[in-house]
């Protein structure tokens, strides 16, 4: 084999072989200073691994269909998916622009059975498909046709969904909620405690917080089917601890009075508003698991001698007055506090506990109301 030139450089003739050429394959080697220089790579190792790469490919091309239908995705992207074709708990799916025709078995759609999605974004998607307890599932722009079993639209069925959102889809709070009302003097009088769940609770408690000075708590009555019993605990200053034992299984699941609070006015002090707060309620249910609790707070209108007004939120504006029933007031007006100047607008008798006072006009930029009995 003899050394020929190109363009006044060295080159290798290919040899030649009875079987025709060697197969020789130039390749450009970047060489810092050789021009035109070639690496010879011989391409029968080349030849000879095809076969093996389109071994390897095969699956690939087959991947996504069944032995029945014909599977297409486009742009998809998938992390971690569970068993049974479905996600599982604490993992994350995400697909983008996805296309599914006929898809197997297992829960999804079944033979002859037609799926799409589009723009789906699925988070920490839990067992069979369905979101569990605190986690949480995001949706866009999502249709599905013949989905299949396992809890999710049987076949032949159609579920389509569009911008969804469902955030922390788990279980929901109890809703809990003590009530207000208005007393005179050292009256006995009761407030419901209210119950709404879905749960299967077996206890209830909380701290009920509350002005000991005004107002002296002497028990709870338990009227619901599903109270098993109720405990006063040892009370603190203005604090009261409650518990119920429930029957998880009496519970109705709608919002009724579980059971009242009794408690009597203190004249030692003239009138207020005492709040009545229910502070860090807990609930448990049947499997020991805590369930959050969504509380509600009331309050008692205690009136001894002087009236409380309540301003209304409309107009024109007045204000619900609670004072004495049978007493007569002066309602009095003023524009500054600096010296005051009352002056009286209404003359009025409460005939029950409370009175609404309408037909104000304010006089100023500001005014300033007061009632005052002056008779009987």
């Amino acid at each position: 084999m003899k050394p020929s030139t190109h363009r006044g450089e060295p080159c290798i003739h290919e040899p030649r072989l009875r079987l025709g050429r060697d197969a020789f394959h130039r390749v450009p080697s970047w060489a810092e200073k050789i021009r035109d220089a070639v690496e010879c790579v011989p391409t029968r190792f080349l030849a000879g691994s095809l076969p093996l790469l389109f071994l390897l490919l095969a699956p690939l091309r087959s991947g996504g269909q069944t032995y029945k239908g014909d599977a297409t995705s486009r742009e998809v992207s998938v992390f971690n998916f569970g068993a049974l074709g479905l996600p599982s708990a604490s993992v994350e799916t995400i697909s983008r622009e996805v296309s599914v025709y006929n898809f197997g078995q297992l829960g999804l759609s079944s033979a002859s059975a037609e799926a799409l999605s589009r723009e789906v974004s699925v988070y920490n998607f839990g067992t069979l498909g369905i979101s569990s307890a605190s986690l949480e599932a995001i949706s866009r722009e999502v249709s599905i046709v013949n989905y299949g079993s396992l809890g999710l639209p049987s076949t032949a069925t159609e579920a389509i969904s569009r911008e969804v959102s469902v955030m922390n889809y788990g279980a929901p709070s109890v809703k809990f909620a003590v009530g207000s009302t208005n007393i005179l003097g050292n009256a006995v009088n009761q407030v419901p405690f209210n119950l709404q769940t879905v749960l299967d609770l077996t206890n209830l408690s909380l701290t009920l917080l509350t002005d000991d000075s005004h107002l002296q708590v002497i028990g709870v009555t338990p009227v619901a089917s599903e109270v098993l019993a109720t405990t006063l605990g040892t009370p603190s200053l203005n604090s009261h601890p409650i518990s119920f034992r429930l029957n998880p299984s009496a519970i109705p699941l709608t919002n009724h009075t579980l059971a009242y609070l009794n408690f009597q006015g203190i004249t030692n002090l003239d009138s207020a508003v005492v709040p009545l707060t229910l502070f860090n309620p807990a609930a448990l249910r049947a499997s020991g698991q805590s369930a959050s609790v969504v509380a509600t707070n009331g309050q008692v209108i205690l009136i001894v001698t002087k009236p409380i007004l309540f301003p209304t939120n409309r107009l024109p504006f007045g204000f619900t007055m609670y004072g004495i029933p049978g007493a007569t007031y002066s309602i009095q007006a003023t524009t500054n506090l600096v010296p005051p100047f009352w002056l009286e607008v209404q003359n009025l008798l409460e005939a029950g506990p409370t009175l609404a006072v309408t037909g104000l006009t304010n006089r100023g930029s500001q005014q300033f109301y007061r009632a005052r009995q002056v008779g009987p």
